[in-house]
């Protein structure tokens, strides 16, 4: 992460984002028709987004408290 300056970027086929996807994979910003793929041959395209983190969002991620995240089992009354 020292030597790492660049943001994150993760380009996705339209329907993954409106799954929540990207979200659950902590990518929290998405541009819908960043991109479009032109089938040979055909008038068709493929429709894609980008997912991305910045920089400082993927350090506030990593430098969150796993504890803060996770629900820990409570013990069972006998």
């Amino acid at each position: 992460m020292q030597r790492l300056t660049t943001d994150y970027i993760w380009v996705v086929a339209r329907n993954v984002p409106f799954k929540g996807f990207s979200e659950r994979m902590a990518y929290s910003r998405n541009e819908p028709g960043a991109l479009g793929w032109f089938y040979k041959g055909s008038d068709m395209t493929m429709e894609e987004f980008i997912s991305y983190l910045s920089n400082e969002e993927t350090r506030y991620l990593l430098e969150m408290p796993v504890s803060d995240l996770v629900a820990f089992p409570t013990a069972k009354a006998a």
